[in-house]
């Protein structure tokens, strides 16, 4: 097989992952029939992180040149961003929620 196609593959792979775990709510578990968690805020951050491993393994399959090939700093961007973008929706929905006390 391809080294194009299995990194893509792997990106569909980490993608599903990521999108359930960032989606990831007392109701998704029941359906998913997993045990339950008193909080989401790591499975939020894990899926961030698996989203931001799709974008690296893209990039990756998609390069042009020949190079030595690694993470680079595109991938490393990608990751950290998807990351931060979750902290700071959780951090806003946590304010959201002090608002109502």
């Amino acid at each position: 097989m391809e080294k194009r196609a299995l990194l893509l593959i792997d990106a569909a792979v980490n993608l599903v992952l990521g999108v359930v775990l960032v989606a990831y709510s007392p109701r998704l578990v029941d359906f998913l029939g997993l045990p339950q968690t008193a909080q989401s805020f790591y499975p939020n951050v894990l899926g961030a992180v698996f989203i931001g491993i799709t974008i690296a393994l893209t990039v990756q399959a998609f390069r042009k040149n020949d190079g030595p090939v690694g993470l680079g700093p595109v991938g490393a961007l990608a990751i950290n961003l998807c990351g931060a973008i979750v902290l700071a929706a959780i951090r806003r929905r946590g304010k959201r929620s002090d608002r109502g006390r």
